[in-house]
């Protein structure tokens, strides 16, 4: 509501304070002078910088200002009052002054009328020296100066309460910040315009500021006539205006740069916590070699903490005495040029060792070297992944032999290989299958629609089962499951089949659901990228550079397909990718691919890809990689031999047990049984068969036998659950020799 004690000579009144308090110790000032009487009731304080006479010498000398009238201009400004006198005022009056001290100046004067009082007329106006101006040669071609004009166009908002708190003033940026029409906020109290802040004591400062007369700040925010939350810097001056104290309030939106330090503060956060999310030790030494910085996995790793980094922990701390010579050897060359990465025995604060990779990069400044950042690689897994390997290669070889499933390698179109079961499975004698065409074994009518099939799911990469019906040597038909996936490059494939016969012919189809298992192997990739929905590499950190010889650089803002290490025949390998990722709903994918380094090497990349999310839609990809072709060619060579065995057994859908006859305890378990009974491994090892089949023990014992002695390996039992249900279950079992001792492998 408007303030209706205000009348309009108090409103003059304080706009002509605002002006002359922007425009205080300037070249120009504003002042108010009474028709017809020539006398001053106002003139601003600037009027000695720019005349040499203080205001008070102008308001008691009515006649002042006609005395610094230059003689070259006194005809002119007399025309000038008696066209003011008759109502015909002009844009802009320019003439000459004879200031106090003699000097001659040119200023520039705009005026305005304004009715005070129903017998009383003003004059206001705003005088500029433009002499500078004039010696230039320029010509002063200004705008309105004065009251509203002036304010208005202030690059600021300007609200003037009293000493009340009430709204007695405001200019035209007001409304654009508030949404709100000035006569609508002319007598509202401060608490009313709705400005929030984080500081709770306003109502003191506003007292001390009317008791002392001085300035305070604040920051405030509020929500628009749209819903954004806005921001700004609001200064309080006290003014006098009458003998009166207001407070002026000087209000500058922020909104921009309080978004700007918001999204700068989230970013640097996220980015500072970004390696400790890194699955491998990320440090930065100076340039003598002490420890500066370590992720949160680099003190888990060595042991050691932020305080021993404070106290002084060279990075020749971490490396096996036998090594350091090396490792500072290298450390000197890398000032001079890139060093490959290279493999150490590390030492842990406690003295215990792991094996390690440790990636190097050296920043210079000024053609000197600042600082060392490496990425240390923990290779105990890997070590002893190999010793397993190599280990347990015997263990599933005998297994798949005796496996009541088939187990099958092809190559070129043609069986390489069949274990024993595959003999029994298809009565060929093995020696007859090796060399056979595997189609030839489908019924002669579904052969080409099993061929097709079964290309497709390599294709697909799709390792489910088919069930097949095929033709035994006896002219037998049989129904097999059979699975089969890719093996390396060159089309080879391998997979397992399985006699369901017996099952669909005397029993009814049980429902069963398979879940595909991936390997889970824990990465140590040290190259960082992220990709915008349309393909575009966003940000690359400089491990990149490292595993491909390319400058980073020659990545950015550029489309996957066309980095330096595209390799063009894989495209649409990396489409179907793409297309999996934007649809699935894990959170993380590991994905191979080849690509090639700047010497024009093919190389195999192994990529954690993860997606993200924003407000719900998928914003990017982040893909952690880092290069595996030299320890492919290593495990694919250990695995030549077993990896078939092996992943049959602990990595295959199906239910698998190996169990001691003597005992009944359960010597090994695959993953699928650990999920369908409910167990760990370990818990499992430590029941027997009498602990999951509800038939009495000396049944069990008597099933068990006949399994041993071939009488029976089929059978139909119902097994105990960890969360005590029961199910029906087929069990097939059949004896296996490992080492001097007979098992059960069901």
């Amino acid at each position: 509501m408007k303030n209706k004690n205000m009348d309009t000579a108090q409103q003059a009144q304080i706009e002509l304070d605002i002006i002359n308090s922007a425009l205080k110790s300037s070249d120009s000032f504003v002042f108010r002078l009474q028709i017809p009487q020539r006398n001053y009731d106002y003139i601003g304080e600037s009027c000695l910088h720019v005349t040499g006479y203080t205001k008070e010498e102008f308001l008691n000398s009515p006649g002042l200002a006609f005395k610094l009238i230059h003689p070259d201009y006194y005809e002119y400004m007399n025309q000038v009052w008696s066209d003011i006198e008759h109502g015909n005022i002009a844009e802009q009056y320019e003439y000459k002054i004879i200031t106090k001290g003699g000097r001659v100046k040119w200023l520039s004067q705009r005026l305005k009328k304004r009715k005070v009082a129903e017998d009383q007329e003003v004059l206001e106006g705003i005088v500029r020296d433009i002499s500078s101006w004039k010696i230039q040669g320029s010509t002063l071609k200004e705008t309105g100066m004065f009251s509203n004009f002036l304010i208005n166009h202030l690059p600021v908002a300007v609200i003037t309460f009293d000493s009340s708190g009430t709204v007695v003033y405001c200019n035209d940026i007001v409304q654009e910040l508030k949404g709100r029409k000035k006569t609508e906020l002319l007598g509202l109290h401060y608490t009313e315009l709705n400005f929030s802040t984080d500081d709770t004591n306003i109502p003191d400062k506003i007292n001390t500021a009317i008791k002392k007369e001085e300035n305070f700040s604040l920051d405030v925010n509020w929500i628009d006539s749209e819903g954004s939350k806005r921001y700004a810097e609001v200064v309080v001056l006290p003014i006098y205006h009458r003998g009166k104290l207001h407070l002026q309030t000087i209000i500058k939106e922020t909104t921009k740069e309080v978004l700007q330090r918001q999204a700068l503060s989230e970013s640097e956060e996220r980015f500072r916590h970004f390696t400790d999310f890194l699955p491998s030790m990320v440090f930065e030494t100076d340039s003598q070699g002490y420890i500066q910085y370590s992720n949160q996995l680099g003190f888990e790793f060595t042991g050691y903490s932020q305080e021993d980094l404070a106290s002084g922990l060279h990075f020749l701390s971490l490396i096996s005495k036998e090594q350091r010579i090396i490792a500072q050897n290298r450390f000197e060359q890398g000032f001079n040029r890139e060093m490959p990465p290279v493999e150490y025995n590390l030492v842990k604060k406690d003295s215990s060792i792991f094996p390690g990779i440790i990636y190097t990069k050296y920043f210079k400044k000024v053609g000197e070297p600042i600082t060392m950042r490496g990425v240390v690689i923990d290779l105990t897994e890997i070590k002893e992944y190999e010793k397993a390997l190599e280990k347990s290669r015997l263990k599933y070889e005998n297994l798949i032999e005796n496996i009541d499933e088939g187990v099958y390698a092809v190559e070129n179109n043609e069986f390489s290989f069949v274990n024993s079961s595959m003999s029994q499975i298809f009565g060929f004698k093995r020696s007859e299958l090796v060399g056979m065409n595997p189609w030839e074994l489908a019924i002669k009518s579904k052969q080409d629609e099993t061929k097709d099939t079964f290309i497709q799911k390599i294709i697909a990469n799709d390792r489910s089962p088919v069930t097949v019906e095929c033709l035994r040597k006896d002219g037998r038909n049989i129904f097999v499951e059979i699975r089969v996936s890719q093996i390396g490059e060159k089309g080879s494939m391998a997979g397992t089949v399985l006699d369901i016969t017996e099952r669909i012919e005397s029993l009814e189809a049980l429902k069963t659901s398979e879940q595909r298992y991936r390997n889970i192997v824990e990465l140590s990739p040290n190259t960082i990228i992220t990709v915008d929905v349309n393909g575009i590499i966003t940000s690359a950190n400089e491990a990149l550079s490292i595993i491909t010889g390319f400058d980073t650089s020659e990545f950015i803002n550029k489309h996957i397909a066309k980095n330096p290490t595209f390799l063009h025949q894989y495209l649409n390998s990396y489409i179907q990718e793409l297309k999996r990722l934007t649809s699935h709903s894990a959170l993380n994918n590991s994905y191979e691919f080849f690509w090639k380094n700047s010497k024009g090497e093919k190389r195999i990349g192994e990529a954690v890809i993860s997606r993200i999310d924003h407000q719900g839609k998928i914003a990017g990809f982040q893909a952690i990689i880092r290069d595996i072709t030299e320890e492919k060619k290593y495990v694919d060579s250990l695995i030549e031999s077993e990896g078939l065995f092996r992943g049959m057994f602990k990595e295959h859908s199906a239910v698998m047990l190996l169990i001691d006859p003597q005992t009944g305890k359960f010597l090994d378990a695959n993953k699928a049984a650990c999920k369908f009974y409910g167990y760990t491994l370990n818990e499992i090892k430590k029941k027997s068969v009498y602990d999951l089949n509800t038939l009495d023990n000396d049944k069990v014992l008597m099933q068990m036998a006949m399994a041993i002695n071939h009488s029976r390996n089929y059978f139909l039992f119902e097994h105990r659950l960890s969360n005590g249900s029961k199910r029906q279950v087929e069990v097939h079992s059949t004896p296996v020799k490992m080492g001097d001792e007979n098992s059960l492998f069901s």
